[in-house]
């Protein structure tokens, strides 16, 4: 019994016996380390996926610039050898295009860093297409970019020079031009540009002198033949004028404004049927331009055969609107041919809708 009363005596149990048990974790250890060779690949694939990217990029990016590259020197050449439209009267103007493209390649400075050259001229190849849209602004920008990495940078200077006159602004233009001169004095299309300015404010003796200079250069730049044969025509110079304009035809014989101008010489020089000659040339090419069957009409005008003008002058009509018509034949050439009833009669029942300009 008293063992009995031992057993349901209310006595505490004893306290079990301290352990020391070792911590465990309680995440498989293959399990931690497939996540983290899943993490670290994850990361390595992002890392690599982007650099790949980056790489795509640059080489697309490059990739473009070189085909815009060679896409504006094949339409450089198309501009210079393929028919252009053109007006009546055609005046001298500064080069059509930028600044050439051997200019990108001068030579620079002794010890300067290959990636600030490349960088410039990047800003120069920018500013030119700017320029091609008419975007002047943004041409001036870059070509001023291009001078801050490449302090005294011919082609950039240039671009300016060109980017001044098209605006108008020659003050600017001579200044920019002229210290691009200084800094390339052999070169050709700077004395062009430089002359051009000069025939457009009525200087034509110091464009004249520029002009020679720059054929002295380099005899076969064609564009200084282009503009001494235009000033020599404002001149009234016109076996001079037919001279350089003869020279840029053997060179490009697709050139319309210049066998036009070519043309005109011959007319004024009394020279009437290789005048026709080359007015034929150009209407069989562009038979829809009625400037050239004016020039035509000229020509017979000026020989006094009348009857013959009359008939260009219908063809012309024939292609031209009222207000075009009446702006042609408003030329001092036709003066005599005016006045005469088959042309009044010819006039009042083509465009009777159309009245005749007073004559004063």
């Amino acid at each position: 019994m008293d063992q009995e009363r031992d057993i349901y005596s209310k006595k505490p149990a004893p306290p079990p016996p301290k352990i020391d048990y070792p911590e465990v974790d309680v995440s498989p250890r293959e399990l931690l380390s497939e996540t983290r060779r899943r993490f670290l690949l994850t990361a390595v694939f992002i890392v690599m996926f982007f650099g790949v990217a980056i790489l795509l990029f640059l080489y697309l990016d490059e990739r473009s610039r070189r085909d815009e590259f060679d896409d504006d020197i094949e339409a450089e050449l198309a501009a210079v050898t393929q028919p252009r439209s053109m007006g009546r009267r055609q005046e001298f103007s500064v080069p059509e295009m930028p600044p050439e493209f051997d200019t990108l390649y001068e030579e620079p400075p002794p010890g300067m860093d290959p990636r600030r050259v490349t960088e410039a001229m990047g800003y120069v190849r920018i500013a030119r297409q700017y320029a091609r849209i008419e975007e002047w602004d943004q041409a001036i920008i870059h070509a001023q970019q291009a001078l801050s990495v490449w302090e005294n940078m011919t082609a950039a200077y240039s671009l300016l020079g060109f980017v001044y006159t098209q605006r108008g602004q020659f003050e600017q233009a001579l200044a920019v031009l002229r210290r691009a001169m200084n800094q390339d004095p052999f070169n050709p299309e700077l004395y062009n540009t430089i002359a051009a300015i000069h025939m457009q404010r009525g200087e034509f003796n110091e464009a004249e002198e520029l002009l020679h200079t720059a054929i002295e250069l380099v005899p076969e730049y064609i564009h200084a033949y282009i503009n001494l044969g235009m000033l020599y025509l404002l001149m009234g110079e016109f076996e001079w004028a037919a001279e350089n304009f003869e020279i840029v035809l053997d060179q490009i014989p697709g050139h319309v404004a210049i066998r036009n101008n070519l043309a005109v010489c011959f007319v004024r020089m009394g020279r009437f049927r290789e005048a026709q000659m080359h007015f034929q040339y150009l209407i069989d090419q562009q038979p829809e331009q009625p400037s050239l069957l004016f020039n035509m009409a000229i020509s017979y005008t000026e020989q006094g055969d009348m009857e013959s003008a009359m008939e260009w002058i219908r063809k012309a009509a024939d292609i031209s609107t009222p207000m075009e018509f009446h702006q042609f034949m408003e030329d001092s050439d036709f003066d005599e041919l005016r006045q005469l009833p088959i042309y009044r009669e010819f006039v009042e029942s083509t465009f009777p809708q159309v009245p005749l300009p007073i004559q004063f």
